[in-house]
């Protein structure tokens, strides 16, 4: 199967993040059957995308006709029939293991042969929890909200998917304008959810123990990390430190990383060097710092003009 075989995309789900991967696909130019046992959320979906496009529209993010879109879309209750027709089928249901289980049992029963059935699920193992004819068809593509904003998607291989269903669902969500990131295994929460569950616990830390007031700790993470990750990443900004001092101060904790530890060892130390996690032999490390300032004091200056260091009023 190629990506060229998927014409037809049928989300399972018109909630907060079914209507919003509905509307992604219709946007790409593909036939989008969007089911849900709702009439009324299927209405109301109808109408989220038609208002998410005009916004879009307003800030130049959406040049297709709107009518147009909205025209590759098909509403339904009748799930099977939505089912029949789909080459690429994703459940966005409820974060339920037997919600889920079901609907995957009738995606798999009504589905064709061909067709890849992926879950957009947050943190459950689809992988041990569903049961289907085509355990080398089924995938994991989390997304992020509002889908049709965050260009991160989350595709996650099951034991038994096939690498061609892999590569095909990445080269899909490309052509869709996501930036899609592989992981090879599963893992509880994926890389950003995981992430964020580690900040929450120490957020709720602090919180608890009436260390810092809610805004305080917003503000740190909006002049902080909220400037600097768009630019560095988490990774990344590790080679600006200096990949030595990084292993240095891991040893005075206690812990040591083997990844930071053998690129230590074979002098890759980041910036200063040359190489560290990432390759900066094509530019002298005065570029690579200055290209560095001047993207963060972009960023500071959007936060400036938009006025969001406290966050939307």
């Amino acid at each position: 199967m190629h990506t060229e075989d998927i014409r037809t995309v049928v989300i399972a789900g018109a909630g907060t993040m079914g209507h919003s991967i509905a509307q992604v696909f219709a946007t790409g130019g593909y036939s989008v059957v969007l089911t849900d046992s709702s009439e009324d959320a299927l209405r109301r979906a109808e109408k989220t995308i038609k208002s998410n496009l005009e916004t879009l529209a307003e800030y130049g993010e959406q040049n297709s006709d709107i009518d147009e879109i909205m025209n590759n879309m098909v509403f339904t209750i009748d799930s099977e029939n939505a089912f029949s027709q789909g080459d690429f089928l994703l459940e966005a249901v409820y974060e339920e293991a037997e919600v889920k289980r079901e609907v995957f049992r009738q995606m798999d029963r009504w589905a064709p042969p061909h067709a890849i059935l992926a879950s957009n699920t947050s943190f459950l193992n689809i992988f041990e929890i569903v049961e289907t004819e085509r355990p080398g068809r089924v995938l994991i593509a989390h997304w992020y909200a509002p889908a049709h904003i965050m260009p991160l998607v989350e595709v996650v291989r099951g034991p038994d998917t096939e690498d061609e269903c892999c590569e095909v669902v990445m080269e899909l969500l490309r052509k869709v304008g996501k930036r899609p990131v592989f992981i090879p295994v599963f893992i509880e929460g994926f890389i950003v959810n995981r992430f964020q569950a580690a900040i929450r616990g120490v957020i709720e830390e602090f919180l608890s123990a009436g260390i810092c007031s809610p805004e305080e700790i917003d503000l740190a993470v909006r002049a902080g990390l909220a400037v600097r990750m768009p630019v560095l990443g988490v990774l990344q900004k590790l080679d600006f430190v200096g990949l030595d001092l990084v292993e240095r101060i891991q040893k005075n904790k206690g812990v040591e990383c083997p990844f930071i530890s053998e690129k230590v060892r074979r002098g890759d130390l980041g910036i200063k060097s040359g190489k560290g996690i990432y390759d900066y032999s094509s530019k002298t490390p005065e570029e690579v710092l200055r290209l560095r300032d001047r993207y963060c004091l972009e960023v500071i200056a959007l936060m400036d003009r938009l006025d969001l260091w406290k966050g939307i009023d």
